[in-house]
């Protein structure tokens, strides 16, 4: 877009939007400038640098290598949920019902919940009956109904699982199997150990 547009048109469409996208009349022209630094050149830089420009003077601009923007304790700036589990129904395009998905460790020891976890990287599976497997960040595998999306069944396993649990049958009985080698910390300073390791768990006939 940078290379099609000069920057007095980019710093009309910030402050004053273009189609359906609002304008943004709020921002200082600094930031305004930050924001079209970053613009032309998305790359993290250092305090000595900027890209072509003096207008980040001795401010830094970083982001991470997932591109998120985290505050101090490791969550996200937007309030919460950050995770939900939604169901859409396929016929009209609505949706049927949406949860908070997990919670986040250390705000559930302070009874916090339906906080959604943060970052999660897992994804549901759903059985025959019409139950709704998931494993999260928080270390608690969660049965939902498939129809309401209300938890019928959970177990604190107390290793936070990632990805889509696989599910297999042997003789007759079947599993769920669940990736156990996720981060439950938030920051450097909180991140544990990871041991690594695969759970399976026996479905009951």
């Amino acid at each position: 877009m940078t290379e099609k547009l000069s920057d007095e048109k980019i710093i009309t469409v910030i402050e004053q939007g273009q189609g359906p996208m609002p304008g943004n009349p709020q921002l200082s022209k600094q930031d305004t400038l930050l924001l079209l630094d970053f613009l032309k050149d998305p790359k993290p830089i250092s305090k000595s640098e900027s890209s072509g420009s003096e207008q980040l003077g001795d401010r830094a601009r970083f982001v991470s290598g997932f591109g998120l923007v985290r505050a101090s304790n490791g969550l996200s700036l937007i309030s919460p949920p950050w995770t939900t589990l939604t169901a859409y129904n396929l016929n009209n395009g609505t949706i049927a019902w949406q949860k908070p998905f997990g919670d986040v460790a250390a705000l559930a020891k302070k009874g916090i919940h339906n906080t959604g976890s943060a970052f999660q990287k897992v994804g549901p599976v759903v059985t025959a009956s019409g139950l709704i497997f998931t494993g999260g960040k928080d270390g608690i595998v969660r049965a939902f109904d498939s129809k309401t999306g209300d938890i019928l069944w959970q177990k604190d396993l107390g290793v936070a699982m990632e990805g889509i649990p696989a599910v297999y049958e042997v003789e007759g009985k079947q599993f769920l199997l669940f990736c156990a080698s996720a981060q439950k910390g938030l920051t450097r300073e909180t991140e544990e150990t990871i041991r690594g390791q695969y759970i399976a768990l026996a479905l009951s006939n």
